[in-house]
């Protein structure tokens, strides 16, 4: 996806960690396994076993690669986050198969070795990097054959009637919430300017990219923390951010929302 030109918000995450703990969809093993058969090929991804991650939030991709058979770095600048990671995930902290530190990407340098990383992964952060940096020191970390693994969730109210009601509310009281019925060509648009950001770079290239779909139920209140756990509203005051919760379950109801996940993938292959 392309990045962000305005990165403000990237640190403004942990005062909604509740929300974002409790909303945010956790990637699974299965799927981690799958992206990396696609991205190296089959029988080989074992191979792979120095990684690092970008932006590791509360874990909801680390808590998947940190079980394969790997030495995993994850970068989590937020100490909120950072305090939830290191409680949740306290084994391999104490084994020394995960290693988390407190610096964004464009300050790793001077705690990971030059072309040491096989993977670099991101979940729903590498927008938020400066891609005038990013791709670079991507390049500069990984080894030859290194991969930098991106991925961006996108779930939004699968019924249509549901979602034009729940825009009703967003108009008003959170507009960057409002998915209108082009939402999907949206987000075409803003992943192909990402790939075309990734190859005008000159470190990396896009070498294969695809959509993954699944209908997922979530219950009200799950529902309405995933609304809450998106950056923007950081910058809502609590009773407002209140205010946004009971518009969204009064329009919701009492019954299970059922939830469009798209995920979008692409892998970069070093230049």
């Amino acid at each position: 996806m392309r990045a962000n030109t305005n990165r403000s918000g990237a640190l403004s995450f942990g005062r909604l960690a509740d929300d974002y703990q409790t909303g945010r969809f956790q990637v699974s093993s299965a799927e981690v396994e799958y992206i990396r058969t696609r991205a190296h090929g089959e029988g080989i991804s074992a191979r792979f076993s120095r990684v690092l991650e970008i932006g590791a939030g509360t874990g909801q991709l680390t808590r998947a690669l940190v079980r394969q058979p790997q030495h995993l770095t994850a970068l989590e600048p937020d100490a909120t986050f950072r305090g939830i990671l290191a409680s949740l995930l306290s084994e391999y902290v104490s084994r020394g198969s995960l290693r988390i530190l407190p610096v964004k990407f464009e300050e790793v340098d001077d705690d990971v070795e030059a072309g040491s990383l096989d993977e670099i992964w991101s979940c729903d952060a590498f927008h938020w990097v400066d891609p005038a940096l990013g791709y670079e020191l991507a390049s500069r970390l990984t080894t030859a054959n290194g991969k930098l693994i991106l991925l961006w969730r996108f779930p939004y109210a699968a019924d249509q009637q549901l979602r034009r009601a729940l825009n009703s509310i967003f108009h008003d009281l959170s507009p960057d919430l409002v998915r209108d019925d082009d939402f999907v060509d949206q987000l075409q648009l803003l992943c192909a300017e990402g790939r075309t950001e990734m190859s005008s770079s000159g470190y990396f290239r896009p070498s294969v990219h695809w959509w993954m779909d699944r209908i997922v139920p979530m219950s009200p209140e799950r529902f309405a923390s995933l609304q809450l756990s998106l950056g923007h509203i950081a910058n809502m005051t609590p009773c407002e951010r209140q205010q946004l919760r009971s518009a969204i379950l009064g329009v919701v109801g009492e019954s299970s929302v059922e939830v469009r996940l798209l995920m979008y993938v692409v892998v970069g292959a070093k230049t």
